[in-house]
């Protein structure tokens, strides 16, 4: 046990050492350039996020050994929390320390939840959170696509799908909302969120979204799909339906255009997840 270590709020002065951290949690390869450090602000500066209230840093004799990060959901009254303790200082209740602390944060914040997302293969993740009381509630399945790919759909003539217009983002929001209104872990997006998140979230280009709407212009669907640059990660961030305009192969039909330009601007690999519960969706993606 390390006892000469101690947890403070995270400041912007941070970035860096926050940045070498993330890297070094995650035995990832670090590449410390300013546009790096530049995309790790922009994922922390959402308008839904609060990162001086709501990160959190170990420290022992001046250096950052561990952290924690949550983003807070008060509509469904979730605190979802990511971190971890760099692998030199394991071991020591350093990670016990952080999840303690941040626990106690979400709930003087009023969040009645705390949640962790960790992969299957994780069994020492896991196994400390369990042994912190923490129990599975959901499965996500995380999909690659493989050599045998079916973009084929039937789409009716009074539909017509195209790339998303910087106007569009105020129906793109409201089609979301009501797409996933009242499923597990959905938080309502405000408009600023779905801009930030499209155009803004990452350095240049912005998210690719393409859209499906009847032949007099209203939005019924789309697909989200994120790209930095060819001969990366693709992933198909979302997929959503009008609730009414569900059932008429209308997710095939734009799923299918947003692995197409994934696979026409060279991404590789191509990932989605989705939860392991909404069969249909499971089915749809499988298929494709």
């Amino acid at each position: 046990m390390l006892k000469n270590f101690s947890i403070r709020p995270f400041k912007w002065d941070d970035l860096e050492i926050l940045n070498d951290l993330v890297s070094a949690v995650n035995e990832t390869p670090h590449i410390k350039s300013k546009s790096q450090i530049e995309d790790f602000r922009r994922s922390l500066s959402g308008p839904w996020q609060n990162p001086e209230r709501d990160i959190f840093i170990a420290e022992c004799e001046s250096s950052a050994i561990g952290y924690v990060s949550l983003e807070l959901e008060k509509d469904t009254g979730r605190a979802i929390a990511n971190g971890g303790v760099h692998p030199n200082f394991r071991r020591r209740k350093i990670g016990s320390a952080l999840l303690k602390y941040a626990t106690s944060h979400s709930s003087k914040l009023g969040l009645s939840q705390f949640q962790l997302d960790l992969p299957n293969s994780s069994t020492n993740a896991i196994g400390f959170c369990k042994s912190n009381g923490f129990e599975h509630i959901r499965t996500h399945i995380h999909l690659s696509l493989g050599k045998s790919v079916n973009l084929s759909y039937s789409l009716d003539h009074k539909y017509n799908i195209r790339g998303m217009l910087e106007s569009d983002i105020e129906n793109i929001t409201s089609v979301q909302n009501l797409a996933f209104s009242g499923t597990w872990g959905f938080q309502e997006n405000t408009v600023e969120d779905i801009r930030y998140r499209i155009k803004e979230r990452h350095i240049p280009p912005a998210d690719h979204l393409d859209i499906i709407e009847t032949l007099d212009g209203e939005l019924l669907g789309y697909c989200w799909s994120v790209l930095k640059q060819s001969g990366e990660v693709g992933i198909i961030g979302m997929v959503g339906i009008r609730p009414e305009a569900q059932g008429e192969g209308l997710g095939r039909a734009i799923t299918s255009t947003g692995v197409k330009w994934l696979i026409e601007n060279q991404a590789n690999p191509i990932h989605i997840t989705v939860d392991a519960e909404n069969h249909p969706a499971v089915n749809l993606y499988k298929s494709i």
